[in-house]
């Protein structure tokens, strides 16, 4: 190829990489702006872990970097949700929590949740287009999350976040709250959602219907499996 012809090449190549940069530039400024001011939209929110760690500690494993929680929760969800998807509406289930730090939010739709993290208060839209957590006739105070859920997925986060820093040195507190520290998961979280998945323990979550509103007859349980040896890499 003629020299002018390479030199062409690698210019081309140069501005496509360029773009490419300053389009992930972009996407990881939005990323952050979005952290700053506390425009979260995930299922836990930050003070959902404080009753079951203090926040020295939680700030302590996570390097005090509010992200890495975030970057951590979808796989402890996925996790969870395996075993209860049979049954459980899971888009209901674990519906996300917009956090916000005013009373002023994004139009929302019925059911959709916000959390004040100045007030530390949870809400539910009852009314289409609301904006203003403060208008009863579109928001009430409620946390529409099933509390039982919210701790289990507290533990496996925390456990998870544990396994990433050393699988080998994961505290006894947090083994026995995940797993029961039982070879056969029969405790903790994980022994929690395996009497879920079973029956044998029947949570006030939203179950599975159909287009008539009716609960299908084949939501039998079905066995998932899990490893308390996984490695996150977050």
């Amino acid at each position: 190829m003629y020299s002018w012809a390479r030199s062409f090449n690698k210019g081309i190549t140069s501005i496509k990489y360029t773009k490419l940069l300053k389009f992930r530039g972009f996407f990881y400024s939005l990323l952050f702006v979005n952290f700053g001011s506390k425009t979260l939209i995930m299922f836990l929110v930050k003070d959902d872990y404080l009753p079951l760690i203090r926040e020295d500690k939680l700030n302590q494993i996570t390097q005090d970097s509010d992200p890495l929680l975030t970057k951590a929760l979808p796989a402890s969800q996925e996790e969870a949700a395996g075993y209860i998807r049979h049954r459980y509406d899971n888009d209901k289930v674990f519906k996300s929590v917009t956090e916000v730090t005013t009373d002023t939010v994004p139009a929302a739709a019925v059911d959709d949740r916000f959390y004040q993290s100045t007030s530390q208060f949870h809400y539910v839209a009852i009314a289409d287009g609301g904006t203003d957590l403060a208008d009863t006739n579109s928001f009430t105070q409620s946390d529409s999350r099933n509390p039982k859920l919210v701790e289990v997925l507290v533990d496996i986060v925390l456990y998870n976040i544990h396994s990433r820093i050393n699988p080998k040195s994961v505290p006894t507190q947090r083994k026995i709250r995940y797993d029961g520290d039982d070879p056969e998961q029969r405790g903790g979280a994980i022994g929690w959602l395996k009497n879920v998945q079973k029956g044998s323990i029947t949570p006030d979550l939203p179950v599975i219907t159909d287009e008539d509103g009716e609960t299908p007859q084949n939501t039998e349980s079905v066995a998932y499996g899990t490893s308390s040896n996984t490695a996150y890499g977050y």
